[in-house]
């Protein structure tokens, strides 16, 4: 055996490549990692839906009296179409009906918002104006009055309250700031309780989360001061995954990613070594000048990379979906505490696989020992707690319990990662203590002495066992 490490690992870069190109080709990659991308960012929103009091992110309709003159029959109306955090939504269809309170809508006329939102019904004169906005908005209908004398403020504020968080309380206000004549003011700045939080952007939108209270909200533009008071009543209830994008991105991480990325692992490695024998070509494999080290080290990572390139777009993907769905980014060590976990999580299972595969000698085999991996690691690990937490008399709800049970995690790839994610939580979570004692560094350290461990033996395997 040759003391030099360059022999140890020849050929491990060319068969990385071949099993790379390989793989990427594949339908199989294509199929696992599309299906996760889509529960992943679809779960992202579809939380939205699971409470009683959904966050809404529909679209919200502004629309206010314009008078350009003294003259209120060139009195208008103008539009603007966008969602709670001020995004515009162009294209979207407007209509003007006939001002006849209380008979059925017949329209007068159509617009279709701008680049920006807007859209305007110059020169129509006072009255009760009802305009009716395409399908998707957040009131099928809504009524402008006109005055029939021009009124003798210079600012006009549209005020809406709404729940995007879905817990039943309202503390997500909007503000439009218009002028009298219906242009957008920005840069007006939004004082809660004397304290300026926001200014409007270049469409006179402002947008402020409060806490359950009441709050004196002021600006002053145009020589006019506005002021009002807004009451956010207490939430109905309180359930931690619908408070933020952390809240929102530990559930995808826990109660998905967890799940999926192992099978994503598993779908692409199960047969690494099986399908060569299958095809013949792991004879020619060995013929090559290659070491055992080098093919077994390049089996691995030719396979890793191959599910690593697209999950990495599957990841950050959720992150984003994440972002443009509660308008704001999850914690950044969070966040990527969330991807490189998730990667060293499939490095693991990739691994896991490749010893399977090692022994094997069919793809039927490889996968009914990628159905039995999958079941013990992710369903039937929690009878090795609750097996020795028995044995040693740990009663559950205590800190033993929670220290017991992140060690028996250390011992489980899908535990591992779980104290990797917890490790990194933000404190807002309210997750402290949820890992035990074990200091932070146990999930990132267990996981690699995990790929370490997995990959000599892997080695060592692959020399022995392969023919």
């Amino acid at each position: 055996m040759t003391l030099n490490p360059a022999d140890w690992f020849r050929g491990s870069l060319v068969v990385a490549r071949r099993d790379f190109f390989s793989n990427v080709k594949s339908v199989r990659v294509l199929v696992v990692s599309l299906l996760t991308l889509l529960i992943m960012v679809g779960a992202a929103f579809g939380l939205q839906g699971f409470t009683p009091f959904a966050p809404n992110v529909s679209e919200h309709v502004w629309a206010s009296a314009a008078y350009p003159s003294a003259n209120a029959s060139d009195a208008g109306i103008v539009v603007r179409v966008a969602d709670p955090f001020g995004r515009p939504h162009e294209g979207v269809e407007v209509a003007l009906g006939e001002p006849d309170p209380g008979a059925p809508f017949r329209e007068r006329d159509t617009n279709i918002t701008d680049p920006d939102g807007w859209t305007s019904f110059p020169r129509i004169g006072s009255g009760f104006w009802p305009l009716e906005v395409g399908p998707g908005r957040l009131a099928p209908t809504t009524v402008v009055f006109i005055e029939p004398v021009r009124p003798a403020r210079n600012l006009s504020v549209l005020v809406f309250q709404t729940d995007l968080i879905g817990d039943g309380a309202p503390r997500d206000v909007n503000l439009l700031v218009l002028s009298i004549d219906g242009t957008a003011q920005a840069d007006v700045d939004v004082a809660v309780n004397g304290t300026v939080a926001k200014a409007t952007d270049a469409n006179g939108f402002a947008w402020v989360r409060l806490d359950p209270g009441t709050w004196r909200l002021t600006l002053t533009a145009l020589g006019d001061t506005w002021i009002q008071n807004v009451f956010v009543a207490e939430p109905l209830f309180e359930l931690p995954i619908f408070s933020g994008p952390d809240s929102v991105l530990y559930f995808l991480a826990f109660g998905l990613m967890g799940l999926f990325a192992p099978i994503v692992a598993i779908a692409v490695s199960y047969d690494a070594l099986a399908k060569e024998r299958l095809h013949g070509s792991l004879e020619i494999l060995l013929s090559k000048p290659a070491s055992r080290t080098g093919l077994a080290v390049g089996k691995f990572l030719g396979t890793f990379a191959s599910v690593t390139v697209p999950m990495v777009g599957v990841l950050l993907g959720s992150l984003v979906g994440i972002a443009f769905a509660y308008g704001g980014w999850p914690d950044a060590a969070f966040g990527t505490a969330f991807v490189l976990g998730t990667l060293a999580l499939i490095a693991t299972y990739v691994l896991i696989m490749q010893l399977f595969s090692t022994f094997v000698r069919s793809p039927g085999s490889a996968i009914l020992s990628a159905i039995v991996v999958w079941l013990v690691f992710n369903v039937l690990w929690s009878l090795v707690y609750t097996v020795v937490s028995a044995v040693l008399g740990v009663q559950g709800g205590t800190p033993e319990a929670f220290t017991l049970s992140a060690i028996t995690a250390l011992f489980n790839p899908s535990g591992v990662y779980q104290l990797t994610l917890l490790a990194f939580a933000p404190a807002s979570l309210g997750l402290g203590g949820a890992g035990g004692e074990l200091p932070d560094w146990s999930g990132p350290v267990a996981f690699a002495l995990w790929i370490a461990v997995l990959l000599a033996i892997a080695v060592v395997l692959f020399k022995r066992k392969v023919v």
